[in-house]
């Protein structure tokens, strides 16, 4: 389970498999759209945006992943998290931009 971000392939799975998996994990379900518009994307993804060979996944929040694996503490990682999971939507229409990032700058200790 504590495998944040180092993927690997695995029995039946590929590193890239693995990779797009994690990403599900911590953002929830890529939506169908995004998941089969890819050049390879019938690669990894059937028909309904599901991922082909990886079929179970474990949701792992960003603030557990920062507090469990990497021992933040929880005000920290919960500030950071909400820093950075707006830059890291699927849909890139939502993300935020660059100018929408500088004004949270809060999160930095002086």
């Amino acid at each position: 389970m504590m495998k944040y971000y180092r993927p690997h392939s695995g029995k039946g799975y590929s590193r890239d498999d693995d990779h797009l998996a994690l990403f599900q994990e911590l953002l929830g379900r890529m939506p169908k759209k995004l998941a089969l518009s890819g050049k390879y994307s019938k690669e990894y993804f059937d028909a309904k945006g599901i991922m082909k060979n990886v079929r179970r996944m474990e949701p792992w929040n960003l603030h557990d992943v920062l507090v469990q694996k990497y021992l933040w503490e929880s005000e920290e990682a919960l500030r950071f998290s909400e820093f950075l999971l707006p830059m890291l939507r699927f849909d890139k229409s939502k993300r935020a931009s660059a100018a929408e990032c500088q004004a949270p700058m809060a999160i930095i200790d002086e």
